[in-house]
């Protein structure tokens, strides 16, 4: 297995890499965000940070975001 750049692969400008390894971020190709974590927890807090932002963005105020460290804890946004 080779790490490096794949031509037929289009990147988007705004990839995220998530990994395990510290040392993995950015392997193969640059990421606008780098995340150190499991893929299942960040991928939950990712959505728990989007629907925030869509909450912030309707009701024009702040929006407090919490990210559970259990999976299995539900996700919450508070405006």
């Amino acid at each position: 297995m080779s790490i490096g750049h794949d031509p037929a692969v289009t990147v988007p400008e705004t990839l995220v890499h998530v990994t395990l390894e510290p040392d993995g971020l950015g392997t193969g190709y640059d990421p606008a965000v780098g995340i150190v974590a499991d893929a299942r927890e960040a991928v939950s807090a990712l959505e728990a940070i989007r629907e925030a932002l869509e909450t912030a963005l309707t009701a024009d105020e702040p929006v407090l975001v919490e990210i559970p460290t259990d999976p299995s804890e539900p996700r919450r946004a508070t405006g």
